[in-house]
């Protein structure tokens, strides 16, 4: 009996042994490939794209950009932590921040502009970024930039019911939308008033719930890996996402009256708290004549929006109430500024800027 008992032991023994080896190995496995794609290369092939005039400067923003964080906020998913870069800065409040430019009139607008990363300012300087290019464009604008990476209409929406909760002084209220939304919502089998980090948080939740199994919470740091490898076989990218839009016209039009309605209750709570609203289409590289010849040849993700622009853009065309705008030809005729699906440069951003410069001119002054 007393044998028995000391091979049991033994063998205890040895199995906590490898499952403390395993999740050691996963553990630093996962600590140093992550911090690998942390960063990036001055021979990353984006950095040769012939829309940066600059090729360290580009570097910069880009690296400076792989090393920012987020956390998560209610209602509206991930915001940016605090950071002070050389040329990217993030406040406390988790907001993109640009330098004041002086000047402004006591009666200036204060505008919110809210969006995604390209609202944001990916691929720019905080000098470089169209809330930036629009409050140096105008003495009668001061512009705060509410947007953040990833953001949809929803969680645009989302954003400003926390903003008007929170009586941040806004006079006008600015939508940047469209690329967002059809990257997540033409996705096959995603659900509508959905994020990008729904599943992540099942996942998270689930494992938590399964927490009562020991045998699970021992080995979380190789069942974290075995997950995390089997993501990335599935979807390596963006690319090898599926998509459905481009084969289901129904859907397609369904993306886009999505948008639309969230754009409509966005406009009724900026109404019902005393602010002008404004949404606009934003441009995609793959809809209109700029040139793109130099980007990767188009895929699937292409074919999402060749499918639910066009209904967007028609069903703009068709509202007469002169607040949504379709913004998604401003770069037609010009030369390469996209460097991937929907980013551009800072001399991008001061086209788009100039357009919203023009369209707020006619806004009245704030009394």
């Amino acid at each position: 009996m007393r044998k028995a008992l000391k091979v049991v032991a033994v063998n205890l023994a040895v199995l906590l042994v490898l499952v403390s080896l395993a999740n050691v190995a996963s553990s630093a496995f996962m600590y140093f490939y992550y911090k690998g794609q942390r960063g990036v290369s001055l021979k990353d092939p984006v950095l040769s794209y012939p829309v940066f005039h600059d090729k360290k400067r580009a570097f910069t923003l880009f690296d400076e950009f792989s090393k920012l964080r987020a956390e998560y906020h209610s209602y509206v998913g991930l915001r940016r932590l605090p950071f002070r870069g050389e040329l990217t800065t993030v406040d406390e409040a988790g907001l993109r921040v640009h330098p004041a430019h002086g000047g402004d009139r006591p009666d200036a607008k204060r505008v919110g502009f809210f969006g995604g990363s390209t609202m944001w300012g990916t691929g720019s300087a905080d000098d470089e970024t169209i809330p930036a290019l629009v409050d140096r464009a105008s003495d009668a604008i001061v512009t705060l930039n509410l947007a953040e990476s990833g953001y949809t209409s929803r969680q645009d929406l989302e954003m400003l019911i926390n903003v008007v909760n929170l009586k941040t002084p806004l006079d006008v209220a600015v939508f940047y939308d469209g690329a967002n939304d059809v990257a997540l919502y033409c996705r096959a089998g995603q659900a509508v008033n959905t994020d990008g980090q729904t599943d992540l948080i099942r996942t998270k939740m689930r494992r938590e719930r399964d927490d009562a199994i020991v045998f699970l919470k021992v080995m979380e740091p190789v069942i974290t890996l075995v997950e995390k490898a089997g993501h990335k076989l599935r979807f390596g990218s963006l690319k090898e996402i599926p998509f459905d839009c481009d084969k289901d016209p129904a859907r397609a039009e369904g993306v886009a009256d999505l948008m639309l309605s969230n754009w409509r209750n966005a406009r009724a709570i900026a109404q019902a708290n005393g602010l002008e609203f404004y949404a606009l289409l934003q441009p995609v590289a793959y809809v209109g004549t700029s040139d793109i010849a130099y980007l990767p040849p188009a895929d699937a993700m292409a074919a999402q929006f060749r499918a639910v622009y066009p209904a967007l853009k028609r069903k703009i065309a068709q509202d007469s109430s002169g607040w949504m705008f379709d913004l998604s030809d401003v770069f037609d005729g010009t030369g390469p500024l996209y460097f991937d699906f929907c980013h551009v440069p800072g001399r991008g951003n001061a086209m788009v800027a100039k357009r919203i410069v023009e369209l707020l001119g006619r806004a009245q002054p704030r009394r």
